[in-house]
Order: C-alpha cells, then sequence, then structure tokens
C-alpha cells in the first residue's frame, strides 16, 4: 500500500478538484459514500474479471499477446463490467434529493471512477511490482476511468435536467464502454507500444469530458428543463463547433469530399516520406522497430499525423467552405480507408490505429478550423 501511495493522492486531489469546480457543491458525505461505493464496486468487478479470466484462462492482470480472445475479453467482459459497476456505484447519489444541477453527474460518476480506480491502481501495482513501467500503467489508468465516467455522467445530468429518458444515457455509456475495451487491450496487451498507443485515446476522451463538463457548467444550476438561463450560449465554443459541423443552407459538396479525401491521404503520403528521411538522417534504423524500441514507429505515426491538419487547412483553403462538415466527412473517409489497409497487416495493427483515429481526425478538423 506505501507503494500505492505516488498513485493514490493524485486520485484524491483529482476528486477535490472536481468536487471544487461545482458551483453549488455536493454533500461531503455523500461524495465520500459515492467514493467508497466505487471502491466496492472495483472489488467486486475484479473478483468477476478474476472469475471469468480462470475460466476462460485469460489472466486480466498481466501483459498479453494481442490475440483475438484477448481483445475479446477485454471489450466483451473487462469494459462491460467496470462501466456497469461505476454506474451502480452512483446510482443512489443519482437517485437523491441532493441530485439538484446537472453537474452533479459529473461530481458523483467522478467520484465512483476515482473510488473505483484506487483500487484498480493497487491491484496493477500488487501484480506487476513495483517498477516504472508498472507506475505508467497504474497513472494512466486513473485520467482514463474518470475521463469514460464522465462521458456518461455528463448524460446522466442532462436525463435529470430534461427529465425525459432518452437514448443519451445508453449511448454515451456504450461510447465509454467501447473506448474503455480498446484501452485496457492497449494498456495491458503489450509494454511500451501499447502504452503509448492509449496517449491519443487519452487526449480524445480528455477534450470530450471537457467539453461535457464546461457544457453542465454553462446550463445553469437548476434541474429543469433547456429554457432560459438553462441554455447554453449560442457563443460558446462546444456550439460554434456544432454548428461548423451542420449543414448550412447549401448542399453538401461532394466533390470537395472526395478531394478532401486523396489531399489528407496525400498530406500523410509526404509526412510518411517526410519522417522516413528525418529518421535516415539521424540515424534510425526502421528495420529495428519492436516493442522494446518503438521510436521508428512513432516517428512515422507522427509523419502520418502531421498530415491530418494539413489536408484539412488545404481542403478548406481551396473550396472556400463555410463549414466544417465536408472536411471532417473527408478526413474520416480517409481513416476509414487506412484502417481498412492496416486490417490485412495485424489485428494489434488495426486497434492502434483504431486507437489513433480519433485524435487525427480531431486534428483534421482543427486545421479545418483555422483555414476557416
Amino acid at each position: 500500500m506505501l507503494a500505492a501511495l505516488p498513485a493514490l493522492v493524485p486520485a484524491l486531489l483529482a476528486l477535490f478538484l472536481v468536487w471544487r469546480m461545482d458551483r453549488t457543491r455536493e454533500p461531503l458525505w455523500l461524495v465520500a459514500l459515492t467514493f467508497a461505493f466505487g471502491i466496492v464496486a472495483a472489488i467486486l468487478s475484479t473478483a468477476i474479471e478474476s472469475a471469468v479470466g480462470r475460466f476462460t484462462e485469460v489472466e486480466p492482470g498481466s501483459p498479453l499477446g494481442s490475440t483475438a480472445v484477448t481483445f475479446i475479453f477485454f471489450m466483451g467482459i473487462s469494459a462491460p463490467v467496470r462501466e456497469a459497476s461505476k454506474v451502480a456505484a452512483c446510482w443512489p447519489a443519482f437517485r437523491s434529493p441532493h441530485f439538484d444541477e446537472p453537474y452533479d453527474g459529473v461530481v458523483y460518476a467522478s467520484s465512483a471512477a476515482l473510488g473505483f480506480s484506487m483500487v484498480d491502481v493497487v491491484a496493477i501495482l500488487r501484480h506487476d511490482g513495483v517498477h516504472l513501467q508498472s507506475y505508467v500503467r497504474a497513472l494512466l489508468s486513473m485520467p482514463a476511468s474518470l475521463f469514460f465516467a464522465c462521458v456518461w455522467g455528463y448524460a446522466l445530468g442532462r436525463v435529470r435536467q430534461s427529465k425525459q429518458p432518452g437514448i443519451a444515457f445508453p449511448a454515451s455509456w456504450l461510447l465509454s464502454t467501447i473506448a474503455h475495451g480498446f484501452y485496457l487491450f492497449l494498456l495491458r496487451a503489450r509494454a511500451t507500444s501499447g502504452i503509448l498507443a492509449t496517449l491519443p485515446l487519452l487526449a480524445v476522451m480528455g477534450v470530450i469530458a471537457f467539453l461535457a463538463m464546461r457544457d453542465l457548467r454553462m446550463r445553469g444550476t437548476s434541474l429543469t428543463p433547456d429554457s432560459g438561463e438553462g441554455r447554453v450560449s449560442s457563443g460558446t465554443s462546444l456550439e460554434m463547433a456544432r454548428r461548423a459541423l451542420v449543414r448550412q443552407q447549401t448542399p453538401i459538396r461532394w466533390r470537395w469530399i472526395a478531394t478532401g479525401m486523396l489531399t489528407t491521404l496525400g498530406t500523410m503520403l509526404v509526412g510518411f516520406v517526410g519522417s522516413v528521411l528525418v529518421g535516415n538522417s539521424i540515424g534510425i534504423d526502421f528495420s529495428l522497430v519492436n516493442d522494446a524500441n518503438p521510436s521508428p514507429a512513432l516517428l512515422v505515426i507522427g509523419g502520418l499525423l502531421a498530415g491530418f491538419p494539413v489536408g484539412g487547412f488545404l481542403t478548406v483553403r481551396a473550396s472556400q467552405l463555410r463549414t466544417m462538415l465536408e472536411p471532417a466527412i473527408a478526413a474520416a473517409l480517409a481513416i476509414f480507408f487506412v484502417l481498412a489497409l492496416l486490417g490485412f497487416s495485424s489485428p494489434f495493427a488495426l486497434v492502434f490505429g483504431i486507437a489513433i483515429a480519433p485524435f487525427a481526425w480531431i486534428l483534421a478538423c482543427g486545421g479545418a478550423w483555422v483555414a476557416r
């Protein structure tokens, strides 16, 4: 337990910061109780995973090869059980009268997730031992657990605000579960390369969680349907981005979508060739790339990612488009094309590409946004 303190302290600090960000702070006893329920949920979840792991001969806590069984285990067993147990941990707070503003969904979901992550951190350190790689895994598991919970916590807040059950919460929970399954596979199925692959996925989830929290804070402090002061101002960055991705008066220009896709693939190719030239100039041997030496692969991935903002920028500049819809679709098609090619190489390469895909798409949209 003493070895786990460097990882446990940030969890408690994150819980305190989330609680402080609330305009009308929740009772500490209920936040602490939800945190404790998260700990209990983690223990039960770990027991379920271990039981299923023994039955399927897959050990959840150890580094594993990139096999289909491993991927199915994390995606179909570990991630759903973990996210469902977090929802169960914060459900008493959700049903309590203290849940009286939209942002409370983030507060209580974060409390349950951070309690869950503390147990997860201790389990990782006890199983893997106290060394640098186990600490990195432990530290990366905490913000991921928080961000995944913030996504469906946001939906819980919106549901309580609108008082109308709909698809928002199931869709948000499913999105978090799928992302969590990819995250677990990358974090535990490989050594260095898998850990590095989680960083783009973590960055995307962080952006989504930040926008969700910001959106709820701007909806007011009353759990009433969106009206008056409870509405998000049309000048917020979230609303501006949404409008930029929606078709306006003019029809979708499919010609520029095709052009944008080819442009993005071209800039990716230029980035790939440029990264290889840079690597050769500084003495990197690309034939020696492996899991223990991922630097050549990282250089190539950096070159490929650099092509996305450039592609989005050039597409908007050439077409003078008023929205980001066309370059966004073009970037998505380019990503799909690359993922299809990766599917013929290896399963892990495909999962690696899927993990980076949302980050690449955001970069393309960012380049288009700057061009506007």
